[in-house]
């Protein structure tokens, strides 16, 4: 049987549910809260939502009410991608908290060093702080904005819960600052944007495989192939927002370079296809945002990689990932069922 025979869905179906429309997240989230929803993706969610209605009012009072949802959205995508990682782990749920924090930190903290209105002199105060932070999570903060106190009583909680994140927490701040002052000049190499977003996404899992517990060197390894594919598929899809804002990456030196993100998607691609067996669900979701990204953003991709990817299977394209294969090594590797031909 031919693969594009085994899955019923073209682009125009992918992009109703990447992301999902509207009405289904809210009818979705109305049987979360409901406890209409009775599975175990659903009590996590619910856990999460629980935590971070607390945070609202310090998200909401730090940025006007659009980017205020908008950092809310991207905070649940960081949340469900951290609990799929996760749970490749023993003992996952025990780090649902953790994950919880983690998130807080990164909604915080990410998005007040992004923000593009924020005054030059008030942001290097901050971060100045925040480092003080770091160094010294439990020093006493009263004369600060409460912005602050927030950020220094989660990150107490992150690493009284998980002490052994502390230096992963500092290195990934400290990358988050050079990649501040590489995304402001415009005249760098591509290495120098290339390198800043590899460091980025190895960071932010490190932080991840940390709370695990985990020290398995090919896990290592893997993970942080996940964590670079992940920062260049942010990357990738905020090409636009990113050049009308001034900020400089690997995706819009591309673009500006070279017209088209081909190179980078090619080396996404490769990375996609260099995930080991015990990580393919992330080879499924990560494939189905390569195939998404020359459609949606057609103008910046070549024919030839255009025609790389198929109407009908979502996951079937030249650079090795099937959809077909996939799933049924998925349930072979990630469940432990023995292949019924051995």
């Amino acid at each position: 049987m031919n693969g594009t025979d085994n899955i019923d869905c073209n682009i125009d179906q992918l992009k109703k549910w990447l992301p999902p429309s509207p009405p289904f997240l809210k009818k979705l989230m109305s049987h979360i809260l409901n406890d209409k929803e009775p599975s175990i993706g659903t009590f996590v969610l619910r856990k999460y939502i629980q935590f971070i209605k607390s945070y609202l009012p310090t998200i909401c009072d730090t940025h006007d009410q659009n980017v205020a949802a908008k950092n809310i959205s991207s905070g649940l995508g960081f949340f469900c991608g951290s609990m799929v990682y996760i749970l490749h782990f023993e003992n996952s749920f025990e780090h649902i908290e953790d994950i919880c924090l983690y998130n807080i930190l990164y909604i915080l903290v990410d998005n007040y060093i992004d923000d593009a209105q924020l005054d030059r002199v008030e942001r290097k105060k901050g971060i100045q702080l925040m480092y003080s932070l770091l160094e010294d999570p439990f020093q006493n903060l009263e004369s600060h904005h409460s912005f602050f106190n927030i950020i220094a009583k989660v990150y107490r909680q992150m690493i009284t819960r998980c002490p052994q994140v502390k230096n992963k927490m500092y290195k990934l701040f400290q990358t988050e600052i050079d990649g501040l002052k590489i995304q402001d000049n415009g005249d760098l190499t591509r290495d120098e944007y290339y390198n800043i977003a590899i460091k980025k996404g190895i960071y932010t899992i490190d932080v991840l495989r940390k709370i695990t517990g985990s020290t398995c060197k090919k896990i290592k390894e893997a993970s942080r192939n996940l964590g670079v594919i992940t920062q260049l598929l942010d990357d990738s899809l905020d090409v636009f927002d990113d050049q009308r804002n001034g900020i400089h990456t690997i995706a819009t030196y591309e673009k500006k370079n070279h017209a088209t993100l081909d190179a980078l998607w090619m080396d996404i691609a490769k990375r996609i296809n260099d995930i080991p067996p015990n990580f393919n669900v992330f080879k499924l979701i990560y494939g189905a945002f390569a195939v998404y990204l020359p459609d949606r953003q057609s103008e910046i991709y070549s024919k030839n990689i255009r025609n790389m990817t198929t109407s009908h299977n979502l996951f079937d394209y030249k650079c090795g990932c099937d959809a077909e294969n996939l799933l049924i090594t998925t349930i072979i590797d990630e469940l432990n069922i023995e292949d019924a031909s051995s």
